[in-house]
């Protein structure tokens, strides 16, 4: 039986840019994660360690001489699903999707997947969004087509900060090929998969680039596509010389000072934000 959601559930990695677990298990050790798990009484460290053991054991780990075991893994995840950490579902669903270490069970599967989005977790609202409308062969026959159900959780998990959901839901209303095609909605759901609170995403950059360039959903806008394709660094760089053959020098400056705030306010930066230019031996200078 699995747990029910609870004003407690909690998930330990709200970030689904960031790689959380692996940024702690880098910083920690063996020894210092089964000392944590340990404690008593139970606290949001040794609930953390549980889930971080159980991701060592389901995978094992070189560095730390620990082989593989599904079994352990298994205990020290359902400890942690006990405590109502919603990261550990999704693994548990995962072992039971692919039958590592044990029957495969689609329906075991499902509960934990479904259990662990209503509780707040991205990727599980994601994976959970993209079984339903078929985009994700990794869970594939888990669920029944439903593009509504899909969508739901889609948004759901791209109006809470996951970019990779927000560009799941661009690419179905652009395609059109599930719900009638709408450039404006592809549009907007672009916008927000490139950047949320938890962080930016480069790969839109350049459907955003072609989206303003076309104007598709919005404006035609040849500033904001050489924006765009100078944010992209090098595999901009065929993009923005087609682009300023149509553009004066005036525009191409304000893109360039566009695309060099964007890069200040995020503190993320590309060679041409130093006037570096792309040589054609693949060098800047």
């Amino acid at each position: 039986m699995l747990l029910s959601l609870s004003a407690h559930a909690e998930v330990l990695y709200e970030n689904p840019v960031e790689n959380g677990p692996g940024n702690d298990l880098f910083e920690s050790s063996f020894q210092a994660l089964l000392n944590d798990a340990d404690r008593h009484p139970v606290d949001e460290s040794s609930i953390k360690a549980k889930y971080l053991l159980g991701l060592v054991y389901l995978n094992g780990s070189a560095n730390w001489n620990v082989e593989r075991d599904v079994d352990k893994s298994k205990k020290y995840l359902l400890d942690a699903w006990a405590s109502e950490a919603a990261d550990a579902g999704y693994t548990l669903a995962h072992i039971y999707y692919m039958g590592l270490g044990v029957e495969k069970n689609n329906k075991k599967a499902l509960e934990y997947l479904n259990e662990s989005a209503r509780m707040g977790y991205l990727p599980s609202q994601r994976e959970l969004g993209k079984s339903y409308i078929g985009y994700h062969e990794s869970w594939d026959g888990l669920v029944e087509r439903d593009i509504s159900e899909g969508l739901c959780w889609l948004k759901k998990a791209a109006n809470a900060g996951d970019l990779k959901s927000a560009r799941a839901v661009a690419q179905v209303y652009y395609a059109g090929d599930l719900v009638p095609q709408d450039y404006e909605a592809a549009f907007d759901w672009l916008k927000k998969s490139s950047e949320s609170k938890y962080g930016t995403d480069s790969f839109a950059f350049d459907s955003l680039a072609m989206f303003y360039e076309k104007g598709l959903g919005t404006e035609k806008d040849l500033v904001q596509a050489y924006k765009y394709s100078d944010l992209q660094g090098t595999a901009g760089v065929d993009d923005k010389t087609r682009l300023a053959k149509e553009m004066t020098q005036e525009q191409v400056d304000e893109a360039i000072r566009l695309s060099r705030e964007w890069q200040e306010k995020h503190n993320t930066f590309v060679p041409s934000y130093d006037g570096l230019e792309h040589q054609s031996d693949g060098s800047y200078r």
